[in-house]
C-alpha cells in the first residue's frame, strides 16, 4: 500500500527516548530532502532507526558517535543544480554537527523507484527493509528486495571483517597507550572498540543459518544460546561472552568503565577466531572485482598510474592481485604485531609481512623499514590510510 506521509514521522524518537536534539537534527535533514520534487520517499536506516544510536551528553552538549543514515527513493536523477544544493547543505549540517562529534557523518543512499526491487542483496539492505522507518513520502518498503540466508551476498558480508579491523586500526592512539583519561578521545575509543566488536555477530550468525537485523537481537541470541549450549560458539575463545555484553552496553549508552587495552586484545583474538573459522570452511572470499561505477573508475585510474610509473608488467600483476584479501592480511599483520607488543612478545614476522603486502597493494609508494617498532607501525598505518582513501 502506497501510504503517503505529508508530515514527518518522528514517533521513533519518543519510542527510543532520543534527546530532543537528535529529533531536531533529523527533522531538519528530512525537510531538506522533502524540498526536492523528485524525492518520493525518505527512509531512515541504520542504528538510529533500530534504537541503537550511540551518543553521550557531556558538559551540556551532545556527542554523536553513530551516523545518521538515510535512503532516498527518487523518481528521477537530481539535476546538476539540485545535486550541488543538496551536497552543499548536507556538508553544512555535517560540519555543524561534527564540531563536538568527530566520528559523526551523514550517509545518504539513493535509487530510482523503478530499480529499488533490484537493490543488491547485502546485509545493509536487509537491515533497511527490516528496520527502516519511512520519515516522509510514500511507503515503498514493500518494493525493497526480500533478502534471506539463501540469497544474501556472503562476499559482501565478509568485507565487514576488514572494514572493522581498519576502523579500529585508524583510532589506535599514536603512543599506543589505551589508558586515556576521562576525555572525548577516551569515549571515542570506547565506542570504536565496542561497536566494531559487535560486528562479529553480524558476520558469524548467517553462517550458522541465523539472520537477524540488529546488534541487540544478534547479541541476545548468542548469549542465550551460549547458556543453553556452550559449544554453540566453539570457534571462539571464552571471552566472547564478556566482550559482547560489554560492547552492547556501551553501544546502548550505558555508563561503564572500559579496560581498553584488555578489550582490544580480546577483540583481536576474536577476529582471528572468526577468520580461522571462515578459512577452514573455505568461505573467506570477497568481491574482488569492482561492482559499481565509482569502484571501476578508481581501479582504472590506479591501473593507468601504475602503468605510467612502474610499467605494464607491475600494473597487470597489481590488477589481478586479490586486493581485498591482501588488505585483510595487512590489517591482520599490524593488529597481531601490536597485540604481541602489548603483551610483551617479540614479533618481527608480522611487521615484515605487513610491509610486503602493503608494497604489493601500493607499488607506487616507497615504504622503507626504518626506526623502532612504534615508528615502523605508525608509518605502515599512515601509508595504509592513504591507500584506503584512494581505493576504498
Amino acid at each position: 500500500m502506497n501510504k503517503s506521509l505529508n508530515k514527518f514521522n518522528m514517533d521513533f524518537c519518543d519510542k527510543y527516548n532520543y534527546p530532543v536534539e537528535i529529533k531536531e537534527h533529523i527533522i531538519e535533514i528530512t525537510r531538506l530532502f522533502s524540498s526536492f520534487d523528485n524525492v518520493l520517499s525518505v527512509i531512515l536506516m541504520g542504528s538510529t532507526a533500530r534504537g541503537e544510536f550511540s551518543y553521550k551528553v557531556s558538559e551540556n552538549h551532545l556527542i554523536l558517535f553513530s551516523d545518521y543514515e538515510f535512503f532516498l527513493i527518487i523518481k528521477r536523477r537530481f539535476y546538476k543544480e539540485e545535486e550541488i544544493r543538496l551536497q552543499k547543505q548536507l556538508l553544512k549540517y555535517e560540519k555543524n554537527l561534527s564540531f563536538n562529534s568527530p566520528l559523526f557523518h551523514i550517509s545518504v543512499g539513493r535509487e530510482m523507484v523503478d530499480k529499488i526491487m533490484k537493490l543488491p542483496k547485502i546485509i545493509r539492505n536487509y537491515e533497511m527493509k527490516q528496520n527502516g522507518i519511512v520519515l516522509y513520502g510514500l511507503d515503498l518498503m514493500y518494493q525493497l528486495p526480500d533478502i534471506s540466508l539463501e540469497n544474501l551476498d556472503y562476499k559482501d558480508l565478509n568485507s565487514l571483517i576488514y572494514k572493522r579491523l581498519r576502523h579500529i586500526l585508524f583510532f589506535i592512539p599514536k603512543d599506543m597507550s589505551f589508558y586515556l583519561q576521562d576525555c572525548p578521545e577516551a569515549a571515542i575509543l570506547d565506542y570504536i572498540l565496542t561497536r566494531n566488536a559487535l560486528e562479529l555477530t553480524t558476520v558469524f550468525l548467517p553462517y550458522q543459518n541465523i539472520l537477524l537485523p540488529s546488534y541487540r537481537e544478534r547479541v541476545h541470541y548468542v548469549l542465550d544460546n551460549l547458556r543453553e549450549s556452550p559449544s554453540f560458539m566453539q570457534w571462539f575463545h571464552d571471552d566472547i561472552r564478556s566482550v559482547l555484553e560489554l560492547s552492547l552496553a556501551v553501544k546502548e549508552n550505558k555508563i561503564i568503565n572500559v579496560d581498553r587495552k584488555d578489550l582490544y586484545l580480546k577483540i583481536i583474538v576474536l577476529y582471528l577466531d572468526i577468520i580461522t573459522f571462515l578459512r577452514r570452511e573455505n568461505k573467506l572470499v570477497f568481491n574482488e572485482w569492482p561492482k559499481g561505477r565509482n569502484e571501476i573508475i578508481k581501479l582504472y585510474r590506479m591501473f593507468i598510474e601504475i602503468c605510467y610509473k612502474a610499467g605494464i608488467g607491475k600494473a597487470i600483476s597489481w590488477l589481478f592481485l586479490k586486493k581485498k584479501e591482501t588488505v585483510l592480511n595487512v590489517l591482520l599483520s599490524m593488529h597481531v604485531a601490536l597485540k604481541n607488543r602489548l603483551t610483551g612478545e617479540k614479533d618481527e614476522e608480522n611487521i615484515v609481512s605487513a610491509y610486503k603486502n602493503l608494497k604489493a597493494l601500493y607499488p607506487l609508494r616507497s615504504i622503507k623499514k626504518e626506526g623502532d617498532f612504534v615508528e615502523q607501525w605508525l608509518k605502515l598505518r599512515d601509508v595504509f590510510n592513504i591507500l584506503w582513501a584512494r581505493w576504498f
